[in-house]
């Protein structure tokens, strides 16, 4: 992207302009809002690769070629690699170049042997074999030296409601995989609606199920598979169960009837084959809460659902959510378990003192205790800090934005390698005293590489640095822009923080499908948060324009795309008849130039009176809060 300063005159007050130039440009999308419409900021950074890519209505297709076409004998197509064995026994589906990967591709995979017979094996998977994903599942019974797929029977589940007997399921992923002690296998499965934007369907249920294999090795499941937890039928993304995760205590060894707490140390379990579920729910109130669910029946029922992330001082940065739930955002939960019943829920938590100020951005590993068998928790503690990779917009021309991954030391941007820091948790089964969290951690504040790898710290507000990733068209390098007092060069969130600071409100100015790859909201909320009033553009990326609209910035589109070409660095403009401001009307903006000619142009706008009614007043969440 192209960015350029320049400052807006009354009635907006003074302001720069940024104006901004995407590195890579697609086809605008349907106009029906995806999942990324109703999350904020912080939920989208958290949300799971799985569910963005599958309820996010931008995404036709991405991914790589895999090879395993044709068939080799009578054994399917496993392209194995000298000693590593291919999991998934299928041939490669031929798919159209605009949905490479859809139909092909697996990843995010589980596995898990048989504690009491370790020549048997269970894996899974995302599986997109059939086109969208669903929850791959494959099995061993030689230690993995050959494998066979299993199909998961998910098409539907029972329908918690009484207005239809079923719900179809549209999509699915995030599995993980476990045994108990009598030697039944457990697949844990994700599942939910794609909704209108991309299948026409108004339903956005979501939830997490259970199928288990019943002394046949993972070879077939019971059907329909068991709710944990699940939304019912609704016509919001919101709340959206994500990311879930299968612990099972199977221990060999089962304490007493009638013992209700687990001892730690202790050489039994009073939860022997407990099955445990940890997941995060992203509510409509912005927070991200980890919760946890048990079964004692083998799978048959869950329990009511429990609050892990409680309460912690660990957690100062409540980001304005819920003061009542200072742990409040969090992702990627892992429930394990230890030899003598006690349970540990492991999961990333971005409430951290690093979000708050300062130049480090580092977030953190917590854990939470329970010896009752899931249903209470003890205070949380901290494991590690850890540092995410970079966002994949700064280090690769703009691509994938909101999300990080490995930046390629290249001055091309052709790979989009997606990476996050998922921890693993172990106890040590001869001594329960002793528990293991291994996890990512990929920069710190000592890294030099070249490309930039320096934690530069987080915005109080999304977590996420503003305008990080862009080009100025007046400025050499990523991320930096001109300050239109003095001419100075500086990087955009620094500059966007003094112009705040001294008042001085600024528009920026984008080239053709301004906010391709920022559909999530903190790309719209930052700029309002930093002084930002208006974005003037070639064109817009839909959910990118929406999300502007409700938090209040005034999204204007050029009726001359030529016109893009007459701003300077050293501009200031007018943005004149704003009181007047209607639906189907344009809107005229002044450029005066220092050398005291001036441009004006005409803009245009889709806004409603609703819309409008969010500009007025600063954003949709303030009409709402007038309105309660």
């Amino acid at each position: 992207m192209k960015l350029r300063l320049v400052r807006l005159l009354a009635p907006l007050g003074v302001a720069s302009v940024l104006l901004f130039q995407p590195a890579i440009t697609n086809t605008a999308q349907a106009t029906v809002p995806g999942i990324d419409d109703e999350m904020n900021d912080i939920q989208s950074r958290l949300l799971s690769g799985s569910a963005e890519m599958e309820l996010n209505s931008k995404h036709n297709g991405e991914g790589t070629k895999p090879t395993g076409y044709f068939t080799r004998g009578s054994d399917s197509c496993p392209t194995n690699q000298s000693s590593n064995i291919k999991v998934n026994q299928n041939c490669l589906n031929l798919t159209d170049p605009d949905l490479q990967g859809r139909g092909q591709a697996q990843n995010e995979e589980s596995i898990a042997a048989d504690p009491n017979q370790p020549n048997h094996i269970i894996a899974s998977y995302n599986d997109y074999r059939r086109g969208d994903g669903t929850c791959g599942v494959s099995y061993s019974l030689d230690k993995g030296r050959t494998w066979n797929d299993a199909t998961t029977p998910n098409i539907f589940t029972r329908n918690p409601g009484t207005t239809f007997p079923r719900e179809y399921w549209q999509a699915g992923g995030d599995t993980s995989v476990g045994w108990d002690s009598k030697g039944n296998a457990y697949l844990s499965c994700q599942l939910f609606k794609r909704g209108p934007a991309t299948a026409g369907d108004p339903d956005r249920a979501s939830g997490f199920f259970v199928f288990r294999s019943t002394q046949n090795n993972g070879a077939s499941y019971n059907f329909p598979g068991r709710p944990v937890f699940q939304t019912g039928r609704q016509t919001t993304f919101l709340p959206l169960e994500d990311k879930q995760f299968m612990g099972i205590d199977n221990s060999p060894t089962a304490c007493a009837s009638g013992t209700a707490v687990a001892t730690p140390g202790a050489g039994c379990t009073p939860f022997q084959d407990r099955i445990y579920v940890t997941w995060t729910e992203f509510a409509p109130s912005g927070t991200a809460f980890i919760y946890e669910a048990y079964s004692s029946d083998y799978g048959e029922h869950f329990s009511a659902r429990h609050l892990v992330s409680v309460n912690n001082p660990l957690c100062p940065n409540a980001y304005g959510i819920s003061a009542a739930g200072t742990c409040n955002e969090n992702q990627f939960s892992q429930p394990f378990v230890g030899p003598d019943g006690v349970l540990y829920v492991i999961f990333n938590n971005f409430n951290n003192a690093e979000t708050v100020s300062g130049p480090d951005n580092r977030n953190q590993i917590l854990m939470a205790r329970s010896l009752d068998g899931g249903q209470t928790f003890t205070s949380l503690v901290k494991v590690s800090d850890y540092y995410d990779l970079p966002d994949c917009a700064t280090y690769q021309q703009g691509h994938d934005f909101g999300r990080a991954c490995v930046p390629e030391k290249n001055a091309t941007a052709n790979s989009i390698f997606r990476a996050t820091n998922y921890a693993s948790g172990a106890v040590n089964p001869a001594n329960p005293a002793q528990v293991v969290v291994a996890l990512g951690s990929y920069i710190n504040q000592h890294s030099k590489e070249s490309n930039g790898c320096v934690p530069t710290g987080t915005d109080p507000v999304t977590g996420q640095n503003l305008f990080t990733g862009v080009s100025n068209a007046f400025a050499d390098g990523h991320g930096n822009g001109v300050d239109t007092r003095d001419g100075s060069v500086k990087p955009l969130p620094d500059l966007a923080r003094e112009y705040k600071a001294a008042g001085i409100e600024w528009v920026a100015v984008g080239d053709e499908n301004y906010g391709e790859g920022s559909s999530r909201e903190h790309a719209a909320m930052e700029p309002r948060y930093m002084g930002g009033r208006a974005i003037i553009v070639r064109s817009f990326a839909r959910i990118h324009e929406a999300n502007l609209k409700k938090q209040g910035v005034l999204a204007l589109t050029l009726a001359d795309p030529a016109d893009y070409e007459k701003f300077r660095a050293d501009d200031t403009v007018d943005v004149v008849g704003l009181a007047e401001l209607a639906p189907g009307k344009p809107v005229t903006v002044v450029v005066h130039h220092a050398d005291g000619s001036r441009d004006e142009i005409r803009t245009t706008h889709t806004m409603s009176e609703e819309h409008i009614e969010w500009f007025r007043a600063g954003s949709a969440l303030n009409v709402l809060r007038q309105q309660s």
